[in-house]
């Protein structure tokens, strides 16, 4: 095979966000942080199913045409770090196709080297170990299996095995260039997507249906090529075991004039003088920033003499939370609203994951409750469905998890026939919090800023087990230990369940609380959890304290304190 139609590349992209959505769950499960509620491969299928969406939209048959949708796709559809490298590997690739109706193996050479020297570009210090060693190791590949000098034109599918059985070799040697990875002994989960993906779009050009595997030696057929390609390891993501030195997490579009590609580099020079993991990266007159710093305001400043800004999200890093996860199904599309129904003033949309929690928004006010959480986003398109089916005139939003925060934000901006506030709650309690200060003599913006400052006083502890062996911290945790995130971080670790949860709560209850919630999720028996609450009681007699069933899945208890 020796020429990709457009028609082709759009089966590809799409089935390589098929392959992502696949395996999101691998990604997900081997995080720096031992718990299951990782985001790497949810972001990354995220992004390439934006992308895939807007390359299926080109009616014509050009290979230059499909991967400019898709670059543009993966820019707008974007989430997390991961995420925004990836949009920038679809970006380089798609400038190399620029023109082309069709492509051979010598321009997929040149696309796969354009991709990485674009993501290389768009980090301001880029670090080797992660998906741009990978990808980077792919295109010096694919050029090296092009050269004419070296013997016979190779063909496409010929090209695709041997780059991924490249790919997965320096894969391997990953956990050798970052501390975190070599510490426990894995693999880096963005490289590991990044052959995902090329794993899917093989499949869909050559029509032979592959799956990534888990680990080494799962396929016993030794004569295939491809299978022998493919394998791989388990992996992590190294982002969180950095030291957090810039405390705020700061991400924005700018809408600039033509071509605001020129505005990259003098963007990039001047976040370096004041933060770090820089990324700044453009499509036609639109620009993405994501940087951290410890002033957010200056950033917007700086982004406002460039254009008009948006879609911004500032998240502190240092208290952030690892909230309740989820790995059930979105829930069903939400319908169009009934037909001449009087629309109330203000309704609202939550986010949440467990029958209980779900009983508790609905039972407290919400009218459309989006089963999601840390392991499974909501898209912006899932809010603008569930914003259709509210009759209000206004609509508050509850995220509940810091990771869907920008995805509603997207979704308000892009509704234009209602009032929406999102408010930037990073946990269900901080969403029922939110809920209960619901004044109903006042308008929706009021409400609105009194539930921002109504969660910042909501403090979250989420009880887990860890699932692998790890040091974090200076803690020396064991697979099956039960672990405590408090507001964000491994507080605690146990070897008893219970233990660790009186500890947890001892920890959360300090002098200035007054009220304690606790929710016991999925196999947690009522008399353990009322156990737990027993002991609350009794070590804090003038507390007021509340049980509840959660049903929320991965974390055995979440204790809210206020």
């Amino acid at each position: 095979m020796y020429t990709l139609t457009g028609h082709m590349l759009q089966a590809a992209f799409t089935a390589a966000a098929n392959a992502l959505n696949d395996n999101k769950d691998l990604l997900d499960a081997m995080n720096v942080f031992p718990v299951p509620d990782g985001d790497t491969g949810i972001n990354m299928y995220l992004t390439a199913l934006s992308a895939a969406t807007e390359a299926e939209k080109v009616a014509g048959n050009s290979v230059g045409a499909v991967a400019k949708a898709a670059s543009a796709g993966a820019l707008r559809g974007a989430r997390g770090n991961s995420g925004v490298i990836l949009s920038q590997l679809f970006r380089g690739f798609a400038k190399a196709l620029d023109g082309l109706a069709e492509a051979g193996p010598h321009d997929l050479a040149r696309a796969f080297a354009g991709a990485s020297e674009t993501a290389y570009r768009a980090i301001m210090k880029p670090k080797e170990g992660t998906i741009l060693t990978v990808a980077r190791a792919i295109g010096e590949k694919a050029a090296q299996l092009t050269e004419q000098d070296t013997g016979p034109e190779i063909g496409i599918d010929e090209l695709f095995v041997k780059i991924i059985q490249h790919g997965n070799v320096v894969l391997g040697k990953t956990k050798e260039m970052l501390p975190a990875l070599k510490a426990a002994d894995v693999e880096d989960a963005g490289g590991k997507g990044f052959l995902v993906i090329l794993n899917g779009m093989y499949g869909a050009i050559t029509g032979e249906h592959v799956p990534v595997p888990v680990s080494p030696g799962i396929y016993k057929d030794e004569g295939s090529a491809f299978r022998n390609a493919v394998l791989g390891h388990t992996h992590i993501s190294a982002a969180q075991a950095e030291d957090i030195v810039f405390g705020y997490c700061t991400e924005l579009f700018i809408t600039a004039g033509e071509n605001a590609e020129q505005y990259e580099n003098e963007l990039m020079e001047f976040f370096d003088t004041i933060g770090d993991s820089i990324v700044v990266v453009s499509d036609d007159n639109l620009v993405k920033i994501h940087v951290h710093t410890n002033d957010p305001g200056i950033v917007l400043q700086k982004a406002l003499t460039f254009g008009y800004i948006d879609n911004i999200s500032i998240e502190n890093m240092r208290v952030q939370q690892a909230e309740s996860a989820a790995k059930g199904a979105s829930a069903e599309p939400a319908p169009e609203p009934v037909p001449d129904v009087p629309l109330k003033d203000t309704g609202f949309i939550a986010v949440a994951n467990g029958q209980g929690f779900i009983e508790f928004f609905t039972s407290m006010g919400a009218d459309y409750v989006i089963q999601g959480g840390q392991s499974m986003n909501p898209s912006a398109d899932e809010f603008i469905k569930a914003l259709r089916a509210v009759p209000a005139k206004s609509v508050i939003i509850l995220p509940n998890n810091k990771n869907i925060i920008l995805a509603a934000r997207q979704a308000a901006s892009m509704c234009t026939d209602k009032e929406v506030f999102v408010i930037p709650s990073r946990s269900m309690p901080q969403g029922l919090a939110a809920l209960t200060g619901f004044v109903h003599s006042v308008n929706a913006a009021e409400n609105a800023a009194l539930m921002e400052e109504m969660i910042k006083n909501i403090h979250s502890g989420l009880l887990t087990h860890a699932v692998r062996d790890t040091v974090i911290e200076n803690m020396s945790i064991s697979k099956g230990d039960a672990i405590c995130i408090i507001d964000g971080k491994i507080a605690l670790t146990h070897k008893n369940t219970a233990e660790a949860a009186r500890r947890m709560a001892a920890a959360l209850i300090t002098e200035d609380i007054s009220f304690v919630a606790c929710y016991y999720g999925e196999g947690v028996r009522q008399k353990d959890a009322e156990k737990l609450m027993a002991y609350i009681k009794k070590e804090h007699p003038d507390l007021e304290c509340e049980l509840q069933n959660g049903g929320q899945p991965v974390y055995k208890y979440i204790i809210s304190a206020e």
